[in-house]
């Protein structure tokens, strides 16, 4: 999917209720337009948290300098200006297609421990260096210290916030269905619960009865299987994908099901995306992203491989390969395993191997000698 050249001028929050708000200007006291930035492969590891993004997810582990606070003053209920901050994310594409990362002109609201860190951290930098506090950051701790409860855009529509029914800028709406903002201002927490478990054991009473699947009747077979591969096609688990990849390999009949299900899924997904994408409008693009963002597939994965859909591309979209790859062939994987299986044979007596991707491994002369005559090649 291309796109033209346009303006990223504006700034937007995401409602945790679906809806989209514009930020003004006027109201945003401090921007150094210094996002974080996020690698593809980083993204996509993020892909379960898609579904409740905010800044807990990206700032998770990471440490976020004084530059990429940015802080928005709105008046509060009894007419008291309130400091918020927030903080920008940058996605990488990885793709020539796009010129522009994705994500930069949304705001995600800082969560309060990662408040008092950074107001922490500037408060003993102000000491070591012996200068006043006012004077860290442009008076980022004093002048604009941060109000510790959460912004709700809907509650400042008439002082510097406006909803947006539309979105212009193709980045923004991508991104707009690519992640839903979280109601939790802090990760998420198991708080002890067990995990429930769907057991595919076979029910007690069923339990040494015989089934002859040969006396079933062909129509009833290819239901009850185009129903499991549908159910495991559109389920997020990880296991349910290693068993759609297995049942693919169990039969002609098996592969063939499974290959066609895959590839009406990834058009009716590319079909769904293109005509939200296509209407502008803040809530069509809402509806699609509440039933892709459950399945744990980047949304920018399928913007970026959406081209001639067929079963290598749902596996793409799976596993976050780049557009284009594909899997190693079986001589591919044999001549793998020969060059590991030669140089642990080459380690085992001492020999010292360069590998070469045109000629295979080749070897290294031992250091301290400068004659490489008896030099070999292993492929």
């Amino acid at each position: 999917m291309q796109q033209a050249e346009e303006s990223v001028s504006k700034t937007y929050i995401m409602g945790s209720d679906g809806r989209c708000f514009k930020i003004e200007h006027e109201v945003i006291v401090r921007d150094f337009m210094h996002p974080i930035p996020l690698s593809n492969s980083e993204w996509n590891k993020m892909g379960p948290n898609h579904v409740r993004f905010g800044a807990s997810v990206f700032l998770d582990g990471r440490s976020i300098s004084a530059q990429s606070v940015v802080v928005v003053r709105v008046p509060g209920d009894n007419g008291e200006l309130q400091n918020f901050w927030f903080a920008r994310a940058s996605v990488d594409a990885m793709s020539p297609h796009y010129s522009v990362r994705f994500g930069e002109n949304y705001l995600w609201q800082i969560p309060f421990n990662h408040c008092v860190a950074i107001k922490q951290n500037l408060e003993a930098s102000a000491a070591n260096m012996q200068i006043p506090n006012d004077w860290v950051a442009n008076g980022l701790i004093t002048h604009m210290a941060p109000a510790y409860v959460r912004f709700e855009p809907e509650a400042h529509m008439d002082r510097g916030v406006t909803e947006m029914h539309a979105l212009e800028n193709w980045y923004d709406r991508v991104f707009f269905m690519s992640v839903k903002p979280g109601i939790a201002m802090h990760p998420l927490r198991n708080e002890g619960r067990p995990k429930q478990k769907s057991s595919l054991a076979r029910p007690a009473q069923y339990i040494g009865s015989t089934f002859d699947v040969s006396a079933m009747p062909s129509d009833v077979a290819d239901l009850i299987t185009t129903l499991l591969v549908d159910h495991l096609i559109h389920s997020p688990y990880a296991a349910d994908f290693s068993m759609l990849y297995k049942m693919r390999l169990v039969c002609k009949t098996f592969r063939s099901a499974v290959e066609r299900e895959a590839v009406s899924f990834c058009r009716r997904t590319c079909e769904k995306l293109i005509s939200a994408e296509r209407s502008k409008r803040v809530e069509e693009m809402d509806d699609v992203r509440l039933q892709l963002l459950p399945l744990c597939i980047p949304v920018l994965q399928i913007f970026k491989d959406s081209y001639d859909p067929n079963w290598i591309t749902y596996l793409r979209w799976r596993t976050g390969k780049r557009e284009g790859s594909r899997p190693p062939t079986r001589a591919e994987e044999s001549r793998k395993r020969k060059r590991i299986e030669l140089k642990k044979m080459a380690e085992g007596v001492g020999i010292d191997l360069d590998y070469d991707s045109d000629a295979g491994f080749s070897e290294r002369a031992p250091v301290g000698t400068e004659s490489r005559k008896n030099s070999i090649v292993l492929v």
